[in-house]
């Protein structure tokens, strides 16, 4: 093919060719080295993702053990105090630990309990100050019982 083709013309179209083949391999070089970066950003950004879902379970799963826990400490202190106050001991009341549902909950009973401490501690000091008066009486009526025995007994006596 070289002996078809002679002069200035043809040596400017192989100079022309050769250049644009030189810029073909130089592309071609170029396109693998920004395959390969990219291979290499996506295969960072895979494990990127990795570690960033591992990280966000493990914090999803140190919040769900720490409201359990919060949960189930305000339920056994709420079922305490309820256990307590079905034996009849109004001193035991639940722990408040939080303002949600069951710290609410708690709250109340805490405050029911409270409530129902203060009417027995009432009812019992009426009782406890009505027991000397209750005493008294009892035993006026069991004197005068036994001052009229007494006197039916003399007065049957002397007849």
């Amino acid at each position: 093919m070289q002996g078809i083709v002679t002069g200035p013309l043809a040596e400017t179209g192989r100079a022309l060719s050769d250049a644009f083949g030189a810029e073909q391999e130089r592309q071609a070089a170029d396109a693998e080295a920004d395959a390969a970066a990219g291979q290499d950003l996506a295969t960072s950004a895979r494990y990127t993702l990795w570690i960033a879902l591992a990280i966000g379970i493990g914090a999803a799963a140190v919040l769900a053990v720490l409201v359990v826990r919060q949960i189930v400490a305000t339920v056994r202190s709420v079922q305490k105090s309820v256990d307590a106050l079905a034996a009849g001991d109004l001193t035991v009341t639940p722990e408040v630990r939080s303002g949600d549902e069951l710290g609410r909950m708690a709250a109340s009973l805490g405050s029911t309990v409270s409530t129902s401490r203060i009417r027995s501690s009432k009812s019992n000091y009426r009782l406890v100050n009505s027991v000397p008066e209750l005493l008294r009486n009892n035993f006026v009526r069991h004197a005068d019982n036994v001052r009229q025995r007494d006197s039916r007994l003399v007065t049957s006596r002397c007849e």
